[in-house]
């Protein structure tokens, strides 16, 4: 009777341990399912931040563009001035000659008003 109180409660012990591995094989589940769940959290977070810097990229390309956009209209804005510029002192220069021609003209009409009034009688 001994050697079956013992097998009985060898038995018994052979149960509590099944029993209690049971449990750990269940808490391990359920850890393994929380780290799973992180998991996808991270992964998720990792989707979103490679989209976020996608965007951004994609909008640093659209600044740089119009950066380069905005230096070529300066370029042809400075182009133009300098035309504008050049033209300004040409015809500045054309009104010079005209001035000095309508002197020059100015004094022959004042010779030949005196030329004309030595003719004329009084």
């Amino acid at each position: 009777q001994n050697e079956a109180d013992r097998a009985v409660s060898a038995m018994q012990e052979g149960t509590r341990e099944v029993a209690h591995g049971n449990e750990v094989i269940a808490s391990a589940g359920e850890a393994f399912e929380h780290i799973i769940g992180a998991f996808n959290v991270v992964s998720q977070q990792i989707q979103e931040m490679s989209a976020a810097s996608q965007e951004m990229a994609a909008s640093a390309d659209t600044a740089i563009n119009s950066i380069e956009q905005t230096n070529v209209a300066a370029n042809s804005n400075a182009k133009a001035a300098q035309s504008i510029s050049q033209l300004a002192e040409d015809q500045m220069a054309g009104l010079e000659e005209v001035s000095a021609s309508v002197n020059v003209l100015t004094n022959g009409i004042n010779e030949l008003q005196r030329a004309v009034a030595y003719f004329t009688v009084k």
